[in-house]
């Protein structure tokens, strides 16, 4: 045994020695017929050394440049462990192009050889000099009940605003007058903390709505305050998101993995006036744990902007395949209403499908971007497949209302003008100007938009507005006409009726194929009556091997007209309490057959099968 491991032993030796002949060779003894992968990595010269901030991707709007920001950050002249200068370096290697340094005041927090309040500013503004980092000087009004921490952008001389001990309300109107004087520009901090209430105060109030008070931070460090979107929204403000800093920002935050909270703000340049007007126009972003908060119209701007459509090719059988790319480095996950077309497009990344062409109208929604404490944008897939560059109008589906007397609905903020048209006809400038307000339809039609933004125009808008009034008559039992037809030669429900043998009729309980069950080239009609309990948003899916179509008070509701074996077809229609006509045609080619309609009435968020109870026959 003692002999059988020396010999491994010097097998060893020899090998590692061997590999060090094989090394101090050099290049012109490498084996190139086979060697180890690692062996290149190992080879490579460690002395490439340099820097290397993290790139952050984010699309312009609407012609202003997307900067990152963190506006509420902390040093050692506050109650911080860090210096400016790491403050700085920070920012740089994360991907930070402005940032503010908001010391606690009263000042100083700790004794540091210096009672200058701009210091911290000073070494932070000489720090970034080489680094293209805006620096703001600010300071943090650290104020008891009912003031609050309230931040100052933009100041001067930091030292005029020297008071002593904590701050009452007096204290920081007086504080707040010399800010406005300057032009500062002035937040309220982390409504949430730390009662985790985020009400606001009287006193922050009066000073939002007396216009000193211009924004409101969405995020603190890792704290989330959705109710701060919906005062922001209540009150003009713009939103932020801010680490609020105070330990190193790695401590906080994982960096390889995520990102430090931060604000996307929309401006011309990194001026002092750009930034100040981009603010004051609300044009800025919450980022924060991949979450992204604003006002709708910029939140849909954003998100069209991050997402190029690389194809768009429409297939044989009514199918549509695409390819979106999101170009920011912000995810977006989008979903249906009952999470069965849930779409993901990672950071840099793809997504991409084939669906019917019908479901470019449906509804997605962008769960991590929020326009109100429980609100997020919702849009038609056919929004992101559009590529003329601008903004594609649509309607907005919580708007959609239907009584006795017609539908109403309005569009959904986008940049730009809209002009549409409810009869199906192409919109131009001469068409309808949408003013903001709902628009309202007697009878159902096609709606037709397009917006329009600096000479530009998006491709239009099209939507099916079905909707129907109660019918004046009665049914007179339960139950479905049906005619069924054999040798029904041709692809296409146009054809149903006209064609083919009639082989049997009379009235069913429900809708269903029993007669063609194992045979093909046959065909059915049926008609009746349908019965609807309550007004409102009835949605229908048509699921057939092969063709189908259903009608409801002559609106086509569902268009399943294909003949590509099993597929699924669905629409809406807007019903009016009472009873409506109806008509369903199918046929079956050769091969499998199947045939089932299912329906959601209003309130519920699944498909049921359509029972026969509510069906009956003049």
């Amino acid at each position: 045994m003692k002999k059988t491991l020396a010999i491994i032993f010097a097998a060893a030796l020899y090998g590692i020695a061997a590999l060090a002949q094989d090394n101090a060779a050099g290049s012109a003894q490498d084996n190139v017929h086979y060697r180890w992968m690692d062996s290149y990595g190992m080879n490579l010269p460690n002395s490439r050394k340099a820097f290397n901030p993290r790139k952050i991707d984010l699309p312009q709007v609407n012609g202003f440049n997307a900067y990152t920001a963190d506006l509420h950050m902390h040093t050692i002249y506050s109650d911080a462990e860090v210096s400016p200068e790491m403050r700085v370096m920070e920012a740089y290697m994360e991907g930070i192009d402005i940032l503010a340094i908001t010391d606690h005041h009263p000042h100083p927090r700790r004794d540091r050889g210096s009672n200058d309040m701009n210091i911290a500013y000073d070494c932070a503004a000489k720090a970034a000099k080489n680094l293209d980092i805006k620096i703001i000087r600010g300071f943090e009004i650290t104020g008891s009940e009912p003031v609050g921490h309230i931040n100052v952008l933009f100041t001067g001389d930091l030292n005029k605003y020297i008071l002593d001990g904590r701050f009452g309300p007096e204290e920081c109107d007086r504080i707040l007058e010399i800010a406005r004087s300057e032009d500062a520009f002035i937040t309220t901090n982390h409504p949430g903390w730390p009662d985790q209430n985020s009400d606001l105060s009287d006193y922050i109030i009066g000073h939002i709505q007396d216009g000193t008070i211009g924004a409101i931070e969405v995020f603190n460090s890792k704290e989330f305050y959705p109710l701060a979107i919906d005062h922001a929204l209540r009150y003009k403000l713009a939103m932020f998101a801010c680490t609020d800093s105070h330990y190193p920002t790695y401590m906080y935050f994982d960096q390889q993995n995520n990102h430090r909270d931060m604000t996307i703000i929309f401006a011309k340049d990194k001026s002092d006036e750009a930034i100040k007007e981009a603010l004051r126009a609300r044009r800025t972003l919450a980022w924060a744990n991949n979450m992204v908060c604003g006002e709708e119209a910029l939140l849909t701007e954003f998100l069209k902007a991050s997402i190029q459509p690389v194809f768009v090719r429409e297939l044989e059988g009514g199918k549509v395949h695409f390819r979106l790319f999101n170009s920011s480095s912000v995810p977006f996950y989008l979903s249906t209403e009952d999470n069965t077309e849930n779409i993901y497009l990672p950071a840099g990344g793809y997504a991409e499908s084939i669906r019917s062409k019908s479901s470019t109208e449906n509804v997605f929604q962008a769960d991590n971007l929020y326009c109100g404490s429980k609100a997020h944008p919702a849009f038609p897939l056919s929004f992101l497949l559009d590529d003329s560059g601008i903004s594609q109008p649509y309607v907005k589906e919580e708007s959609i209302s239907f009584d006795g007397k017609g539908l109403s609905f309005s569009f959904a903020p986008v940049l730009g003008t809209v002009y549409y048209t409810l009869d199906g006809s192409e919109p131009d400038q001469d068409s309808f100007k949408y003013d903001g307000g709902l628009v309202k339809m007697t009878e159902p039609g096609t709606v037709k938009a397009v917006n329009m933004l600096g000479g530009k125009c998006s491709n239009v808008f099209e939507r099916q507005m079905p909707f129907s009034m109660a019918g004046r008559f009665k049914g007179k039992k339960q139950g479905v006409r049906f005619s069924y037809y054999e040798e029904f030669d041709k692809y296409g429900t146009e054809s149903v009726g006209s064609i083919g043998k009639l082989r049997e009729s009379g009235v069913k309980k429900e809708l269903e194929i029993s007669e063609g069950v194992g045979k093909d080239y046959f065909a059915y009609l049926f008609e009746g009556v349908i019965r609807i309990d309550e007004t409102g948003l009835y949605k229908f899916s048509l699921r057939t091997n092969d063709g189908s179509d259903l009608y409801i008070d002559d609106v086509l509701v569902c268009n399943n007209n294909v003949r590509v074996g099993y597929s699924i077809a669905n629409g809406s229609v807007y019903l009016e309490k009472g009873l409506h006509r109806f008509r369903v045609r199918y046929f079956e080619g050769y091969g499998g057959e199947s045939f089932c309609l299912k329906w959601q009435v209003p309130e519920s968020n699944s498909f049921q099968d359509l029972p026969g109870e509510v069906l009956f026959i003049e």
